[in-house]
């Protein structure tokens, strides 16, 4: 401790020297700026009058505290930063009250002369309204959270391209279940039995479809349009029973293809007598222009295809995009004999030469592996109408099927077909002599 206040005084000393010989030693920066201070500000000529005449002696003039102009503009200055350090007060009240006023107070205090007229219908500017508790805290007895559900609404449905292939009306389909779920009757379609089990394998899903369903439908086609229910003419309609006809008939033609004679069944499918039910007694190539046929290929897998007439050719439709050429060799070979062996006799010239076999683009479809039949059957529909294949897809596939079970169920329940089929006659044998193809 007695070291800490040598060294202190030491330093006041020091200082102290070097004041006293300022005049003697080389000034230093700092010094130098200090008197050019000290010249700059020495006071205005106007008080150095006031307080005498003569000249000044530079040498002896010394460093004094910075005297401060008092004047009334000055005073002014001091009293407000006075008052900025002080705790503000509410219009000249004391700062206590000022800490008891609310925000709500001080801004009625500072604005209680506005006018609180308001334009809002309702609206009361008093402001006394009492507050209503929010839903999110306290909701009333039998109080549900919104939702939003999305409804289709059948006009719109009716704009779509699918609208004819795949819709029931809501309506409609509930009549149906509700037969399936109360009924046991029987109602017969064309050559099938319209029962609550052949509904179900219909509707699926993931039932494969079996021919009893396909020849059902294919009679629908027949009828609608011998009734034009459907303005389209010159068409005709095989059932799956042909195209096991054709299969066993072309057996005999690669065995002996120089004695075969078009008679019997493959005959009668020529001239319209068969399909028995919803005949319509049309010739190939003369009185009808195009036919479509249903084909079941390796005993596991339904196809379709559209015979075209006019321009000797067969159209086929996949849901899997495959080719079957050997499947199809029977139609391509046997159509063009039986359309030779149907035609008057100025026609017996005919050259018989095989239809060439064409193939629908298409997309690998049927994931399921068991919408086979029902692509079949719609792929037939939407060419028939002139629509796009694309519009029955893995999509909507499950609505078709619903749609080919309404159908039916509608057809089942039709008078006018009730009343056709009441009046069904089963074919008569062939009496007409067989025509050799050479």
């Amino acid at each position: 401790m007695a070291q800490l206040n040598q060294v202190v005084s030491h330093l006041r000393g020091s200082s102290e020297t070097v004041g006293k010989d300022r005049a003697s030693e080389i000034p230093s920066p700092s010094a130098t700026m200090g008197k050019d201070k000290e010249k700059s500000q020495s006071p205005c000529p106007l008080i150095a009058k006031e307080k005498g005449k003569g000249k000044v002696d530079d040498t002896a003039v010394r460093r004094s505290p910075r005297q401060v102009i008092k004047g009334p503009e000055t005073e002014d200055l001091m009293d407000f930063l006075k008052n900025l350090s002080q705790p503000s007060t509410t219009r000249g009240e004391p700062s206590s009250k000022s800490d008891e006023m609310g925000t709500q107070d001080d801004l009625e205090a500072a604005m209680g002369n506005l006018s609180q007229a308001s334009y809002v219908q309702g609206f009361d500017p008093s402001q006394k309204t009492p507050s209503v508790t929010p839903l999110r805290t306290v909701k009333p007895a039998g109080w549900t959270t919104p939702t939003l559900k999305d409804f289709e609404l059948p006009e719109d449905r009716v704009n779509d391209e699918d609208y004819s292939l795949v819709f029931v009306p809501e309506d409609s389909w509930a009549k149906l279940i509700e037969w399936c779920s109360n009924s046991k009757q029987q109602l017969r379609v064309g050559p099938s039995i319209y029962t609550r089990e052949l509904a179900e394998r219909i509707i699926g899903p993931n039932v494969w479809l079996k021919n009893y369903e396909i020849d059902a439908m294919l009679y629908l086609f027949r009828e609608k349009t011998s009734l034009r229910r459907w303005n389209i003419s010159k068409v005709a309609f095989m059932s799956c029973l042909f195209s096991n006809q054709m299969k066993n008939s072309y057996k005999v033609v690669k065995n002996d293809i120089k004695t075969f004679k078009v008679e019997g069944l493959l005959h009668n499918y020529g001239i319209g007598e068969l399909p028995a039910d919803g005949r319509t007694g049309l010739l190939w190539d003369l009185d009808v222009d195009r036919m479509y046929v249903p084909l079941l290929v390796h005993g596991n897998h339904w196809i379709s295809m559209c015979v075209d007439f006019v321009n000797r050719s067969i159209l086929v439709f996949d849901c899997l995009g495959m080719k079957y050429n050997r499947d199809l060799e029977p139609f391509s070979h046997l159509i063009p004999r039986i359309v030779k062996a149907v035609q008057s006799s100025n026609k017996k010239g005919l050259v018989v030469k095989p239809y060439a076999v064409t193939y629908a683009p298409m997309p690998f479809l049927n994931k399921s592996s068991s919408d086979c039949g029902v692509y079949a059957l719609k792929h037939i529909e939407a060419h028939l109408l002139g629509l796009d294949l694309s519009l029955v897809n893995d999509d909507n596939i499950q609505e078709a099927r619903q749609k080919i079970a309404y159908d039916l169920w509608e057809a089942a329940n039709d008078h006018v077909l009730l009343t056709r089929m009441s009046l069904f006659c089963p074919p008569k044998p062939t009496t007409r002599s067989s025509v050799t193809i050479l």
